[in-house]
């Protein structure tokens, strides 16, 4: 947690410490830990060496490639400008907004249901491996010993130094699975329906208008240049929302 304390401090101006900045802390590094927790136990039967194809990957498993992409850039933005902070406050957001809020919420039903060498689930293991393996290799000169930890328990490249963590070099951007910047908007704006749909759950749930389980069945005509999809309808059932088939 010192470690993370003195990445979270923005050097340039008064450094603050206190109880609540290191209770602040704890849940932070919690959420990273958890993460990689979660992701550890998807991909424990998963071989880094026959990654799924970018053609054959779903869309929304390449959308959170892209968006780790995105990350990436920023981290390594941030440790090349020595602001160590963007690094650390990056990661963490990563790891809340796309993939706890979003993407490892709309996967579950693939990673636990599906074949286990079938392709639907192949797909979001790649993502997935390719998000932890990014991700352990960026937090490194931060959290060294937690990262380690993590780097022993995950699967290997053949290519991989699996000694220690340390002794590899950070992921170069997969850019074979990105999306395009349309396709990109149109998943931007499935998220941003699904984050407004829960919050108005939420809200009719506290005020007891409805109850934990309410499905909600439209034809997807609120979206804009969006058709329906597999990956479409399974994320769009995260907000109790089905778009049925035109």
């Amino acid at each position: 947690i010192l470690r993370l304390w003195v990445a979270s401090s923005d050097y340039r101006v008064d450094v603050r410490v206190s109880k609540e900045i290191f209770k602040q802390l704890s849940q932070m590094y919690l959420k990273i830990r958890n993460t990689a927790r979660y992701i550890l136990g998807n991909i424990a039967d998963f071989d880094a060496n026959n990654l799924v194809k970018p053609e054959e990957m779903m869309e929304i498993d390449r959308w959170a490639v892209t968006k780790l992409t995105a990350l990436m850039n920023k981290v390594k933005e941030g440790y090349e400008a020595f602001e160590y902070h963007v690094v650390h406050h990056s990661i963490h957001n990563f790891c809340v907004v796309e993939l706890s809020n979003f993407y490892l919420d709309v996967i579950k039903d693939r990673l636990y249901c599906e074949k286990k060498d079938g392709v639907e689930r192949r797909s979001a293991q790649t993502a997935i491996y390719l998000i932890l393996d990014s991700m352990v290799k960026m937090l490194a000169p931060i959290l060294a010993f937690t990262s380690d930890e993590i780097w022993q328990a995950m699967p290997h490249k053949d290519s991989d130094d699996t000694m220690h963590v340390m002794l590899n070099q950070m992921n170069k951007p997969f850019e074979a699975y990105h999306l395009s910047d349309d396709e990109m908007a149109k998943w931007d704006e499935l998220v941003a329906l699904r984050t407004t749909a829960n919050q108005g759950l939420e809200e009719a749930r506290a005020s007891k208008l409805i109850g934990k389980i309410f499905i909600v069945t439209g034809t997807g005509k609120y979206f804009k240049n969006v058709e329906y999809s597999p990956d479409f309808n399974a994320a769009s059932c995260g907000a109790a929302l089905e778009l049925a088939k035109p």
